[in-house]
């Protein structure tokens, strides 16, 4: 009797090691790249490719040196929001840009002091909290339309702020003044200052340990993939620069975050989800989620997102009609 009794708990003991073990397992399938402890995200590793500064998506187009656009009195680019105009920091840096890729092109001094211009009012819009720079849409914005879900103005958006710090990156390597190397570094500290930590930002980190650029920091983030991927291209422009390891692994940490959550913005066989709070889909959007993952295949080497966008291809595609 003694020795059925013992090998039973010898079965037992063996039989909740393996459960565990099972469940060990389990979690780590689900909850995929595990908790950095120096940065408190997830975080996988992925073969950054260094592509060439003509390839590096949102690096601009070639414009004309006067665009025709609303302007202030210094020639400043003016968005629309009604009947009002406003400095909106995503065109200003993106015209920044394109003045600067116009001037490598062409060689016309002229377009380069357009693009410092436009750096020089940039650095006039900062808001710094805590050391970082914030770059504010001034103007109430009501996400998707509705009138009970506004963003209060002043308010602050990763994708902005991507695209912002991406800007200075590339003032900083055509001109070598330092008031853009600087400018950079403190945009860069306002995607590193997590929501957790600061009453001012545009990062989080989730209750399951991942990392997102938030394009709307709301209380309830939205979560829009978008406005995440082209935050990601800033922090990947900045990283080329000097190849720092914090931006790495902030930039490995957000491509981590994509990669685990992607598969729940597909909706087989339709559009895609703007953001993960609403379900809203748009097909324009969706065309953009295809070019975008196409691009962040570029970036990380991972072929897992190039099997996603044709993924996407094969949901929907615009036909020339529509």
């Amino acid at each position: 009797m003694g020795k059925i009794l013992k090998k039973n708990v010898y079965v037992f003991t063996f039989t909740v090691v393996i459960l565990l073990i099972g469940s060990v397992l389990f979690n780590q399938v689900m909850t995929g790249a595990e908790i950095n402890e120096e940065y408190g995200f997830r975080l996988e590793t992925f073969d950054l490719v260094d592509l060439p500064l003509d390839k590096v998506p949102y690096s601009g187009s070639v414009v004309p040196l006067n665009p025709d656009f609303p302007t202030d009195e210094k020639g400043i680019i003016l968005t629309k929001n009604g009947e009002d105009l406003y400095y909106n920091p995503l065109k200003i840096g993106l015209y920044a840009k394109s003045f600067l890729k116009s001037y490598d092109q062409k060689g016309d001094q002229a377009y380069l002091e357009k693009a410092e211009l436009y750096g020089e009012k940039l650095l006039e819009m900062a808001d710094e909290h805590e050391g970082a720079w914030y770059f504010p849409y001034s103007i109430d914005f009501n996400l998707h339309g509705d009138e009970e879900d506004v963003l209060k103005g002043p308010w602050y958006s990763a994708m902005a702020q991507g695209e912002v710090l991406s800007t200075f990156t590339r003032l900083y390597r055509s001109t070598g003044k330092e008031d853009y190397l600087t400018a950079a570094e403190k945009t860069f500290q306002s995607m590193e200052d997590v929501k957790e930590d600061n009453e001012t930002w545009v990062s989080l980190i989730d209750q399951e340990g991942y990392l997102w650029f938030e394009e709307y920091p709301e209380e309830n983030p939205t979560h829009a993939l978008n406005g995440f991927l082209f935050a990601i291209y800033g922090v990947y422009d900045y990283y080329l620069l000097e190849k720092d390891e914090d931006v790495k692994n902030h930039l490995m940490g957000a491509i981590t975050t994509v990669k685990h959550y992607l598969d729940e913005y597909r909706v087989e066989g339709e559009i895609s989800y703007y953001c993960r709070e609403h379900h809203v889909q748009s097909d324009r959007y969706h065309m953009i989620h295809i070019t975008q993952l196409e691009r962040l295949t570029k970036i990380s080497g991972d072929p897992y997102f190039e099997n996603m966008a044709n993924e996407f291809k094969e949901d929907f595609q615009l036909t020339e009609e529509e």
